[in-house]
C-alpha cells in the first residue's frame, strides 16, 4: 500500500514537474533524483537512466523525440508498477482480512483469558480469606474441645470419687452397720437389794 502511494504521488508530482518544466530549480533537482531511484528500482533501461537527467535540463519544446519518449517510457513504467501494486493489494485483502479476523479473535481470547484470570485471582483471594477465617474457627473449636475434654475429665474424676465413696459406704460403713445390727446387746448391770444397805446404815448410826 505504501509503495503504491509513493508511486502515485511521484507520478502526479515529481514526474509532472520534470515533464512540464526543467530540473533547473531545487525542486527539479530533487524530482530528478526521485525519478532515477524509481527507474533503478523497477528496471528502467540504463541508457534511459543516463539520458533522463540530461533531458530534464531542457525546456519541453526543445526536447528531442527520443527524450520525449523517455518521459513516456518512465510514465508507462510507473503506471505499470501502480497496477502491479494494486493487484497485489487486491490479492492481499483476503489474507489481510483473515489476519485481522484472527487478530481480533486472538484479542478476544486474550481479553477473555485476562477476565478469567482476574476472576480466578478474586476467587483465590476470597478462598484464602475464607481459609483464614476457617482456620480461626478451627482454632476456636480446638480450644473449645480442649475445655470439653477438661470438663469431661473433671466429671470422670468426680464419678470415680463417687464410685469410691459408694464402695466405701457399701463395703465398710454398711458392713459395720449390719455387724452392729446383728450383735446381741450387752446385759444391763444388776442392782444390789435395798435390804442389804439398811443394816449398814444402822451400824453407822449406832457407832
Amino acid at each position: 500500500m505504501e509503495k503504491k502511494t509513493h508511486l502515485t504521488d511521484a507520478l502526479s508530482g515529481d514526474f509532472v514537474v520534470l515533464r512540464d518544466g526543467t530540473s533547473a530549480s531545487a525542486e527539479g533537482k530533487k524530482a530528478v533524483n526521485k525519478m532515477l531511484a524509481i527507474g533503478k528500482e523497477f528496471g528502467l533501461d540504463s541508457t534511459l537512466l543516463y539520458s533522463f537527467p540530461i533531458a530534464c535540463k531542457k525546456q519541453t519544446a526543445s526536447r528531442s523525440e527520443f527524450e520525449a519518449m523517455m518521459f513516456n517510457n518512465l510514465q508507462a513504467l510507473i503506471e505499470g508498477q501502480i497496477a502491479v501494486q494494486s493487484q497485489r493489494i487486491a490479492e492481499a485483502e483476503p489474507v489481510k482480512a483473515a489476519k485481522d479476523a484472527a487478530l481480533a479473535g486472538a484479542r478476544q481470547n486474550l481479553e477473555a483469558a485476562e477476565a478469567a484470570s482476574t476472576a480466578a485471582g478474586a476467587e483465590l483471594e476470597a478462598s484464602q480469606a475464607a481459609n483464614k477465617e476457617a482456620g480461626k474457627d478451627v482454632h476456636k473449636a480446638d480450644h473449645h474441645l480442649r475445655h470439653i475434654w477438661e470438663d469431661m475429665r473433671e466429671v470422670c474424676d468426680a464419678q470415680d470419687k463417687l464410685a469410691n465413696d459408694m464402695k466405701y459406704l457399701k463395703e465398710d460403713v454398711w458392713a459395720a452397720f449390719n455387724a452392729l445390727k446383728e450383735k446381741e446387746p450387752e446385759p444391763e448391770p444388776v442392782e444390789e437389794p435395798a435390804a442389804a444397805e439398811e443394816p449398814a446404815a444402822a451400824e453407822e448410826a449406832t457407832a
